[in-house]
């Protein structure tokens, strides 16, 4: 027992090693893209104005943004501040989905390094613009990744700290200022409510804290002004109603479902594997359907035969699109499919939530003109979700494995 104890620290102490050396790596590697409009404006930002003045012109007349951007003016023209800080942001999401998806309070330094591997087989360009981009990460990587410490804290609030409660109450300004954060702990507010309808002081607090900062983001008169300004690349925009807004938002979706992502190939093989596992002596047509549809939809697109452009002018009236459309939405409806019956239990309650929020949080962006102007960085919040899916699966894995292990020794130690 003892030398097992002692090859476990040993473990522990070369996973964190390994995170301590990634984390050193990715800090240096940090640097501005001075060529690129938004680095530098936001570097030059205070020449001649003041910190109060540039925010309240920016919340009147662009973005609601505020905590965020103060933020960003304030550290973007200290590197050492951002070299320091984005890595630790990374480390704080990887844990904190561990966090949510292990039923440990405190998770193996193992899985947060193993976390944080996968998080590089997300798309190239959507972690280098919602991460690695200075600007990219304080609007996207920053918030995010205390959003998503913020639930990792209020989903085990019986086992978190009086520590963890306040940072995670600090941490909601923060996260709110990305919308697409904000909606994901609004809706994770309303899921967890239903579920428990148990309303603690902490819990209240954290909603009336999250609403009141999602409310200041949304409501800030910049918006409307943005909106006006950005329409200009869709001057039609205004005359959409709102199937077509979702339905640019379904264009945007579809295109980065048929692009090729390691994460989501991932995904698929976790998902088919261990329902083919769980449900191997009793599969019905629905499972093996899905199976199917989804194992076809890899294979037709790493052979390239799914196109992934955004639909242009005329493209309307062409039925490939349609079908592109048709194509990718069934597969991710069967990867919903088979999540449903594999992270059916208490524990995974919010990972199944995110497989089936998670294609809002791209839909939402048809809403805005800047829908195909808006580079990778918006898919990044997507992204991050099916992180917390994959991982709760490779957690239902292990749990599984151990449980397994555990029953063939018992049965090797009974007594003849």
């Amino acid at each position: 027992m003892k030398q097992n104890t002692n090859v476990n620290n040993l473990t522990n102490v070369l996973a964190w090693f390994a995170i301590i050396i990634t984390m050193l790596i990715i800090g240096k590697s940090l640097s501005l893209r001075t060529y690129m409009d938004d680095d530098v404006y936001f570097v030059n930002a205070l020449k001649g104005s003041s910190l109060l003045g540039f925010l309240e012109m920016r919340y009147m007349t662009w973005s609601g943004r505020v905590i965020i951007e103060a933020i960003m003016v304030k550290t973007i023209n200290h590197e050492y501040v951002w070299r320091f800080i984005m890595p630790v942001c990374l480390f704080i999401l990887c844990h904190s989905i561990c966090k949510i998806s292990s039923t440990k309070k405190n998770p193996s330094p193992i899985l947060t390094l193993l976390m944080m591997l996968i998080f590089f087989l997300m798309p190239q360009k959507t972690y280098n613009e919602g991460a690695f981009w200075i600007t990219g990460f304080y609007n996207y990587l920053l918030p995010i990744s205390l959003g998503f410490y913020a639930i990792s804290v209020i989903n085990k609030t019986d086992e978190s700290s009086s520590i963890e409660k306040l940072l995670s109450l600090l941490s909601l300004p923060v996260a709110c200022s990305n919308e697409q954060m904000g909606i994901t702990i609004v809706i994770y507010l309303v899921i967890s409510l239903a579920i428990t309808r148990n309303v603690k002081p902490y819990n209240a607090t954290f909603a009336l804290i999250a609403l009141l900062s999602f409310s200041f983001l949304m409501l800030a008169p910049g918006n409307k002004i943005r909106l006006l300004g950005e329409s200009r690349r869709i001057p039609e925009f205004y005359d959409f109603g709102l199937l077509d807004k979702i339905g640019l938002g379904i264009d945007r979706f579809s295109s980065m479902i048929n692009s090729n992502s390691y994460l989501l190939l991932l995904l698929s093989i976790l998902l088919v594997a261990l329902y083919l596992l769980e449900n191997h002596s009793h599969l019905n047509k629905f499972g093996v359907c899905s199976i199917s549809i989804i194992i076809a939809f890899q294979i037709t697109k790493e052979l390239g035969l799914i196109p992934n452009q955004f639909m242009g002018n005329g493209d309307w009236s062409d039925w490939v699109f349609y079908t592109r459309y048709s194509a990718s939405l069934i597969f991710y409806v069967s990867l919903i499919y088979l999540a449903t019956h594999i992270l059916n239990e208490k524990n995974y309650h919010i990972a199944l939530a995110a497989i089936i929020f998670a294609p809002a949080t791209v839909i939402m962006i048809g809403f805005s003109p800047t829908v195909y102007a808006s580079a990778d960085r918006v898919l990044f919040m997507f992204e991050c979700l099916i992180l917390l899916v994959t991982l709760a699966l490779i957690v239902s894995i292990i749990s599984k494995i151990q449980y397994c292990t555990n029953v063939t020794l018992r049965k090797n130690n009974a007594p003849e």
